[in-house]
């Protein structure tokens, strides 16, 4: 079992009052945080969103990234722990085309699946995937949430396939081995409403080849409030890139000093591996448009970078191909536009 681990500076739930417990499922009980009455409870779900299919110039060709979750932990200021188990899990949101048609799912003692899996790179079809909903858990100061996963195992199928695992378009796969611990960064949430939080994957920056297996490392991670995120999109003048948009990525960057530096008046925008690497990078489409999604509020600065495929994150120092940028956008609830 390992342990993905979301950090959260703050997370002070107040206001809503609640039941006696939930009835489903883990949800220990823990003292409130300061201000709060230990009676107090409020409804908590959380989400996990899609992402695109990692590319990078040695694979282009990932298709499935299954991960199998059994356990969601939230902490508090004291130590005290709620644990949430997949039976707490909303059932509907393993992806079937994860499991093999010739294998299944383990189920415990009373007949509960052991794990949920989901195919991080197409979640049904849809933006985002329930994994909890509506939970209700005592108001308090909250320091960290972390996903339990398991890479160890394998569904009983004829081909062994491992509980978290990759998969290429040709159908061939490959085990994922999932680092210890997959730290998010941190978020404040105030809650004085039923909230949603949103954890998303860069799967890009995250998802390297080693040998016979891929490994999933500890960065490319966000958990966010859905109620203070929102989107970008845009669309790139074809004409941008001298050669073509094959290899175009727009790169968005958080806008403030520590992150971005400051060199004769100008902000430092960095490669994958660097100090001042991008927030997340999306793939410029064959319509030559582009997208961001559940990104936290705050300012941003964006550029188009057209040999943006050949950017390795494990990589320091990659020549970046700079077409243009696009400075000081303020991300609030909304979708916001940006063309190039």
């Amino acid at each position: 079992m390992k342990n993905i681990i979301v950090i959260v500076l703050t997370m002070f739930v107040v206001g809503c009052g609640g039941s006696d417990g939930d009835s489903d499922g883990g949800g220990a009980a823990v003292n409130a945080g300061d201000g709060a009455s230990s009676s107090v409870q409020v409804p908590v779900s959380a989400d996990v969103a899609e992402s695109p299919a990692p590319e990078t110039p040695t694979d282009k060709d990932v298709s499935q990234v299954c991960v199998a979750i059994d356990g969601m932990t939230f902490i508090n200021n004291l130590g005290d722990i709620v644990n949430w188990t997949p039976e707490s899990f909303e059932q509907t949101a393993s992806s079937e085309d994860c499991v093999p048609v010739d294998g299944d799912i383990p189920v415990d003692g009373d007949g509960n699946p052991m794990f949920v899996v989901l195919n991080l790179t197409d979640l049904t079809g849809v933006d985002l995937v329930r994994l909890l909903e509506d939970k209700l858990m005592l108001a308090g100061d909250y320091v960290s949430v972390a996903l339990s996963t398991i890479d160890q195992g394998g569904y009983g199928d004829i081909l062994d396939t491992p509980y978290s695992h990759v998969r290429d378009i040709f159908g061939d796969l490959k085990p994922l081995n999932i680092a210890d611990e997959l730290t998010f960064e941190g978020l404040n949430l105030n809650f004085d409403v039923p909230q949603t939080i949103t954890l998303a994957f860069d799967l890009r920056n995250m998802l390297q080849l080693k040998g016979d297996a891929y490994e999933m490392k500890d960065r490319g991670l966000r958990i966010v409030n859905n109620n203070e995120a929102g989107n970008i999109i845009g669309n790139i003048n074809p004409s941008a890139c001298a050669s073509s948009m094959v290899d175009a990525y727009i790169y968005l960057y958080e806008v403030h000093g520590e992150t971005t530096g400051e060199t004769g008046g100008e902000p430092n925008y960095g490669d994958m591996g660097s100090e001042y690497a991008p927030v997340l990078t999306a793939k410029v489409s064959k319509e030559n448009t582009y997208e961001f999604k559940h990104i936290p509020s705050g300012d941003y600065d964006l550029t188009l970078v057209c040999n943006g495929l050949f950017d390795l994150p494990d990589v320091v120092n990659d020549l970046l191909n700079v077409d243009s940028s696009q400075k000081g956008y303020s991300v609030g609830k909304d979708v916001l536009s940006i063309d190039f």
